[in-house]
């Protein structure tokens, strides 16, 4: 009888061989999955600032020469300011109409280029401010992930050179795999497509 009750306590008795191994196997899963969400946000980090620094690069590159937008230059440079009525030439271009409001172009490439006839955006020197943002951004870029913006500064004169604020504006075709991974387990919705942009004043394009 006592054999009988000592084999039964032992088999009731706990036993804590492989108790490692169950913890490991428990615990693994989770661990690798913080790892690997923790690469995927340090690559799409690089991905956005190494974007960023080649947009800059490009409104750097797009503000040295004559505007993509056709419509902006006239017989060979950049066109002047047109006085407002009751204004003089030379007076600054003030919030207020102290010169002719000038019209926001807008020039994307690949098939997009001729998207507004009125901008007469010119493929060649998109392709040069494209070629500079290729050269820096960390994946292969499509021109029409590529968008360069002419937009009325407000800084020039009446009857002098028109003075724009130039944006260069890059969106990844693919969206961030973090993102991917955040709307997959938490169901935040369709993520964003992420674009980064630089703004630079052309003070003298072409010039």
């Amino acid at each position: 009888m006592k054999q009988i009750v000592s084999k039964f306590r032992h088999f009731l008795r706990r036993s804590e061989d492989g108790g490692a191994t169950v913890e490991f196997v428990i615990i693994f899963p989770v661990l690798m999955f913080l790892i690997m969400f923790i690469f995927l946000l340090a690559v799409d980090f690089f991905w956005m600032l190494t974007s960023q620094k080649a947009v800059e690069r490009g409104a750097r590159e797009a503000i040295t020469r004559l505007p993509v937008a056709g419509a902006l230059i006239e017989q060979g440079r950049i066109l002047n300011y047109d006085t407002a009525f009751g204004s003089n030439p030379g007076t600054p271009c003030q919030p207020g109409g102290q010169c002719a409001a000038v019209t926001t172009y807008t020039c994307r490439g690949g098939p997009f280029i001729n998207a507004d006839p009125t901008a007469s955006c010119s493929a060649d020197r998109f392709t040069e401010i494209y070629n500079v943002v290729l050269n820096l951004a960390p994946n292969t870029i499509l021109p029409e992930d590529l968008t360069i913006t002419y937009q009325d500064s407000g800084l020039g004169r009446a009857s002098e050179s028109y003075i724009p604020l130039v944006t260069v504006e890059l969106q990844q075709a693919r969206i961030l795999s973090s993102f991917k991974w955040i709307d997959r387990f938490f169901a935040v919705g369709s993520p964003t497509q992420p674009v980064v942009a630089a703004a630079l004043v052309g003070e003298s394009l072409g010039q």
